[in-house]
């Protein structure tokens, strides 16, 4: 599976001093650091070269942005036809390091970058006040609508502020879906029985085929053993 270390960092000025960033961009010191101001246009900062393939070497850019939208939403496949299992996605992460080639994230995902929403505190401020409306309702809370939930978190790091904060919230239970084998870094969180870590498995031979830079499978049930 693959290692991740992103070629430069973009960093909205609204939240280069954010804890998420800060604690990103310690990790990553070695490597150039761009902060963005208000109106900049990020593409023109990405610099791709013609002679490689645009998504693999887009993802090597990691964008740390101030996200003003909702993070926390509904599942997009409700509907008033559906019966509603109470799935609500978590966004924090857009694109993904594997590359899968049946993944619609190839297609649906207009720019080619990792990009991380890192007012993660603001994010869980809001997600916290809108469950707490409805203390009676159990929200299921993923995170791998729009990148493998674990894929890049050894470098990210994440998921622990998640866990933690999942771990506190009376009526809701977070959900990790991915592809990869890193667990060890969650195994002695106080995770308080609110989180569930959920694996993809193909056949080795899709894996092979179809799955590039993801876990083998012997490698995914290797982790799915420890977190349980």
């Amino acid at each position: 599976m693959l290692n991740y270390k992103p070629e430069q960092i973009l960093i909205d000025v609204e939240v280069e001093n954010s804890l998420l960033a800060r604690e990103i961009c310690d990790r990553f010191s070695d490597v150039p650091q761009l902060i963005l101001e208000q109106g900049d246009d990020h593409k023109k900062t990405l610099g791709l070269d013609p002679g490689r393939n645009p998504l693999t070497q887009g993802k090597k850019n990691l964008h740390l942005k101030y996200f003003q939208g909702h993070s926390f939403k509904s599942c997009p496949g409700f509907s008033e036809d559906l019966l509603c299992c109470n799935y609500f996605t978590l966004d924090l992460v857009e694109n993904c390091p594997f590359e899968c080639t049946y993944c619609i994230l190839q297609a649906f995902l207009n720019k080619p970058m990792i990009t991380v929403h890192a007012n993660l505190e603001e994010i869980l401020e809001n997600l916290k006040n809108q469950i707490s409306t409805r203390s009676r309702q159990l929200y299921r809370v993923g995170t791998g609508e729009h990148s493998d939930s674990l894929a890049l978190d050894p470098y990210l790091r994440i998921s622990p502020h998640l866990i933690r904060f999942f771990s506190n919230l009376p009526n809701a239970i977070l959900e990790l879906k991915t592809k990869s084998f890193h667990v060890d870094h969650l195994l002695d969180l106080p995770h308080g029985g609110k989180t569930v870590i959920a694996w993809s498995l193909n056949p080795e031979t899709i894996i092979e085929q179809e799955e590039y830079k993801t876990a083998r499978l012997d490698e995914r049930l290797k982790a799915a053993r420890k977190a349980s």
